[in-house]
């Protein structure tokens, strides 16, 4: 850091140097805090000169009327109002990620309980577990149209009362409330058996 009184003659204010571009003289007198690479003239003389850096010597070049201490209170506050931008996008991102992911995480786990849940039951009734009451053969066997509204795999062979629907079978059946064609409430759940 380098801290100098910048003395200029001259007519002090802005100088247009063209349509979009205007400089401005600093007053005379006016104390300077510059950061930036310091090289001596040519000529010898004792003449320093500040230079931004060139392409083979980087580093920060600033001329600024802010000393040091409000130059630091000024880059702690733009830290802080950074970290707090970067913050709440962050909170902003997670929140919409959420909203937009976990609707479809749930879905997908309740669609392997389901699937699980199905295969369970599928062998504790003695079918292996891809096959179905159609495919496992013997007397109950699934007529094509004829399986369970409920399971979609085993044979309708319960009739629900009082409204007398024939529409799932007695393992479904006997786990419902209501019946799944007309919603009346289910009374009792009677196998039957064909012959």
């Amino acid at each position: 850091m380098l801290t100098m009184r910048l003395a200029r003659d001259g007519a002090h204010g802005p100088h247009p140097t063209g349509t979009r571009v205007v400089e401005r003289v600093v007053p005379t007198g006016q104390r300077l805090t510059a950061f930036g690479h310091l090289v001596r003239d040519a000529d010898g003389a004792a003449h320093w000169r500040l230079v931004p850096p060139s392409a083979g010597m980087p580093g920060l070049f600033l001329l600024t009327p802010l000393t040091r201490a409000q130059l630091e209170r000024s880059d702690r506050l733009w830290a802080r109002v950074w970290t707090a931008v970067l913050v709440a996008s962050a909170t902003g991102v997670a929140y919409y990620l959420w909203q937009w992911l976990w609707p479809r995480l749930a879905a997908h786990l309740a669609r392997w309980k389901h699937a699980r849940r199905l295969a369970r039951r599928r062998a504790s009734d003695g079918n292996p577990a891809g096959a179905t009451a159609a495919t496992a053969g013997g007397p109950e066997a699934a007529a094509l149209g004829n399986e369970c509204v409920v399971c979609m795999d085993r044979p309708r062979n319960t009739v629900l009362t009082p409204c007398g629907h024939l529409a799932c079978c007695h393992a479904c059946a006997t786990r419902l409330s209501r019946c799944p064609v007309c919603r009346a409430r289910v009374a009792q759940a009677v196998r039957t058996f064909q012959v």
